[in-house]
């Protein structure tokens, strides 16, 4: 590219000044905190513990729902503000007020800035992220961060916890044109409580 009536030289400062404003808006971030285990995870952890549930949570953000594969990043952002990380594989934003640090992500490969992912933690209060008095709600069958081992085993039948403290869970459920929407769900328990939880769709052939 040539602008006209220019100098090779300031053209070509031009050009360098151009490419270094396109590195800056796509720089590259280490994932963090509950983006990171989403982007370490590759499901094999849940293929054992097919769950009778439907693992897809119900996310509420500043009261509207957001769903899965259906709502992007960028309308969370829209509502919550925030600036969208990218760690070249996964996209993600994180919010935190007092009590639970919160992360929606996205896979690069398959989602393209669609929702597929949706974490809170009471025990990781990264730094990075944003505060907000906004209400973020994500609940799934009566299982809150807090929830003691017991109550959990007796809603989710499962009869012993691991000696990390986490359990996996998946579903299968048809999808339209013969795909199938795989959904995983990861609890991890400290001291006999609910920490962390994180929920994950994918829609593949």
């Amino acid at each position: 590219m040539k602008y006209n009536g220019l100098s090779d030289e300031k053209n070509t400062a031009i050009l360098l000044t151009l490419l270094i404003i396109n590195f800056q808006t796509k720089a590259i971030s280490p994932p963090i905190g509950m983006a990171e285990r989403y982007e370490r995870e590759d499901g094999s952890n849940a293929q054992e513990n097919l769950s009778n549930h439907r693992l897809i949570p119900r996310i509420l953000v500043d009261g509207e729902e957001v769903q899965f594969e259906k709502n992007t990043l960028l309308q969370v952002k829209a509502k919550l503000g925030g600036e969208i990380k990218d760690s070249g594989t996964t996209q993600w934003l994180c919010y935190k007020n007092q009590i639970t640090t919160f992360w929606f992500i996205s896979n690069n490969e398959m989602q393209h800035g669609d929702l597929s992912g949706v974490a809170l933690s009471s025990a990781d209060k990264n730094e990075d992220c944003k505060k907000t008095q906004k209400t973020i709600v994500v609940k799934i069958h009566h299982t809150e961060i807090g929830t003691s081992w017991d109550y959990f085993s007796s809603i989710w039948k499962t009869e012993t916890l691991p000696k990390s403290g986490s359990v996996w869970l998946y579903s299968e459920l048809p999808a339209a044109k013969n795909f199938i929407q795989l959904n995983m769900a990861n609890f991890t328990f400290r001291q006999g409580k609910l920490a962390d939880m994180l929920f994950t769709q994918v829609t593949s052939n």
